[in-house]
Formats: C-alpha cells, structure tokens, sequence
C-alpha cells in the first residue's frame, strides 16, 4: 500500500544490464532467459 498516491508511478519491468554478450556467463544468460520467459504474455 503506498503512501504518497502521488509519487507512485508504474513500473515497466525490470531492465538488465551488461557489458557484452559475448562474454556472458552460463548462469546470468540462463537467467536473462527465465526473465524473459516470464515477460511473454500468456
């Protein structure tokens, strides 16, 4: 429940930020995977 109305703004998902794919560990590309899995409408 949020306490300044006012101040509340929506929330576009979250944003994940790294510097270069190519070098990207296993287990961060396996989570950016489950992240935009659960982004996809059903």
């Amino acid at each position: 429940m949020p306490i300044i109305e006012a101040w509340v703004t929506g929330f576009s998902g979250p944003f994940l930020y790294y510097d270069s794919r190519r070098h990207m560990p296993p287990a961060l590309r396996a989570f950016v995977g489950f992240v935009k899995e659960q982004r996809r409408p059903a």
